[in-house]
């Protein structure tokens, strides 16, 4: 579920990147707290099937680019909070995956 949300929360970041809209001015518009979008781009914040509709709506975009949103490269990582304290980007998605992977596991123990 994380990488599914972490994928989402990329590719509305990409989505704000490439139209020039500010993560503030983004959270304005679709009504959210400045904290909680961004735990929506990094990926922490779960959004529903119906909240990402609205949110695809309001950044006029679909659902689909965001859902199946694939990075070419890293170029956004170093500006996603989450993420500024690796130097290494090469490794940074083995770790975040290992991380999610020990999360999960904890939550069935």
């Amino acid at each position: 579920m994380e990488k599914i949300s972490r994928n989402i929360g990329m590719g509305i970041y990409s989505v704000l990147k490439q139209n020039k809209i500010s993560v503030e001015e983004a959270a304005d518009k679709i009504g959210y707290s400045l904290r909680d979008m961004w735990r929506i781009i990094e990926g922490r914040l779960f959004v529903s099937p119906r909240i990402l509709e609205d949110i695809s709506n309001k950044l006029d975009t679909s659902v689909e680019y965001l859902i199946n949103y694939k990075p070419t490269d890293n170029s956004l990582l170093p500006e996603l909070e989450y993420n500024k304290v690796f130097t290494d980007r090469e490794n940074l998605y083995k770790i975040i995956d290992l991380l999610d992977d020990y999360i999960e596991l904890k939550e069935q123990m």
